[in-house]
């Protein structure tokens, strides 16, 4: 029960039942307050909240015994439904449909006045954030414990897109509540890294691409030739339409994309701002299904404070998606243009926030791969990936040794190279 998010009447439903509790049993009343449970973040139309408030402000100004008299019975008469009795439960099904209620409602506002976003987006994080604390750490055993059989038994404790399980395990999932980077030099191929990221991820969730770069029909015949297995010469002179594989490939995956459970939005190729993508993020993210959010690229988005300086405003990009994503339940990749080491080219800075950092390159004896740059929740890595360009088709061959050669006193790492700097001219 308490991972279940109730419908609006299912939650009046609920906190009708909190608030004849929290007035008929004190020690109810020190439980809800333990869970952190307040009427100010609940519907503004919900009878809890007016009878709460009226008994909370009588009981403080005459005593419990009085303020439950001048209140009257009619909380009395409202029925009930079961309320977990342990703590975490019960935290984290109020906790849960709270979030839920107030993510909702930000979306309709997003949609309703787009340009207030910067300031309703600020109210929401306030209303969701919980009060800092130093707690100690025996005191979060259990908690912790419980929070992982939860996320074990609805299968986001590890997120393994099924076409990448080496890649997926080697970061520690592609989760929700995390922000991914990757990243190429231009051109290399960091888009078709996403698609066929895209493709894989809508097998098991929502996807939401987007694409700031091609044409909405450029952009999806890119995922018809990666699914149909068709060669960018075979789509441009159209000899696959002479070809009975290809065209039976281009009506399977029609029927796949009618048929799966789950949905790949894409957008219309033009340069949108932060406050656009989130607002979609809101208004399109499942709080019962998580989702994968991909935004093709960094130095399209256009950044929301023109007065800053751009690694600053970059930087603010990304702490307020990894915001979004852990609001929204959904796990966000953005794609950077890398420089020749892998590091992104606009602000290395903005890299701080991301759990993963990863770069898409080749090494000089032909072998493409991704590396991990950054990797909080893995070790570091090197995995080879076989890459026809011609047909957007990227899968995973085999994990690589980090060093391209016997290891010495001298010898560093891939992901700990820095480029020799000549000295400035005087």
């Amino acid at each position: 029960m308490i991972n279940k998010i109730f419908n609006a009447e299912e939650l009046d439903f609920f906190l009708k039942t909190v608030v004849k509790n929290w007035i008929l049993n004190p020690e109810s009343e020190k439980f809800f307050k333990l869970c952190g449970v307040k009427e100010t973040h609940w519907p503004r139309d919900c009878r809890a909240v007016t009878i709460l408030k009226e008994f909370t402000f009588l009981s403080d100004l005459k005593g419990r015994a009085a303020a439950i008299y001048l209140i009257g019975h009619e909380y009395t008469t409202w029925p009930e439904m079961s309320l977990p009795i342990e703590l975490y439960d019960f935290k984290t099904l109020y906790e849960n449909n709270i979030t839920a209620y107030l993510t909702k409602e930000l979306g309709k506002n997003l949609i309703n006045a787009p340009l207030e976003a910067s300031r309703l987006l600020l109210d929401y994080k306030n209303s969701v954030q919980t009060t800092n604390e130093l707690i100690d750490l025996k005191d979060t055993i259990s908690d912790a414990i419980k929070a992982n059989e939860v996320n074990i038994n609805n299968g986001t404790n590890l997120v393994v897109l099924p076409d990448f399980p080496v890649l997926s395990k080697s970061i520690g999932g592609f989760n929700p509540s995390r922000i991914s980077m990757i990243g190429a030099i231009s051109g290399f191929g960091k888009t078709k890294l996403a698609i066929n990221l895209a493709l894989s991820a809508s097998k098991i969730m929502n996807v939401m691409y987007f694409n700031m770069e091609m044409s909405l029909t450029d952009f999806a015949s890119m995922f018809i030739q990666k699914y149909c297995k068709i060669s960018s010469d075979e789509w441009a002179d159209g000899s696959y339409l002479k070809n009975p594989l290809h065209l039976n490939a281009i009506l399977e995956f029609k029927k796949a994309l009618n048929n799966q459970s789950s949905s790949i939005k894409i957008t219309n190729g033009k340069s949108l701002s932060i406050n656009n993508i989130v607002t979609q993020i809101y208004a399109n993210a499942s709080k019962e299904k998580p989702s994968l959010v991909i935004i093709d690229y960094d130095q399209k988005i256009i950044l929301s404070q023109a007065q800053e300086q751009e690694w600053v405003a970059m930087l603010n990009t990304i702490v307020l998606l990894e915001d979004t994503s852990r609001d929204t339940n959904t796990h966000i990749i953005i794609l950077y243009q890398a420089n020749d080491l892998g590091e992104v080219k606009s602000s290395k800075r903005s890299m701080q926030p991301a759990s993963t950092v990863l770069a898409f390159q080749k090494d000089e004896m032909g072998k493409n791969f991704i590396r991990s740059i950054k990797n909080r929740f893995a070790a570091p890595f090197r995995l080879e990936v076989t890459f026809d360009a011609a047909t957007t088709s990227i899968s995973e061959k085999q994990l690589l040794p980090l060093y391209d050669e016997p290891i010495n006193k001298e010898r560093k790492p891939y992901y700990e190279i820095k480029p020799s700097r000549k000295p400035n001219p005087t």
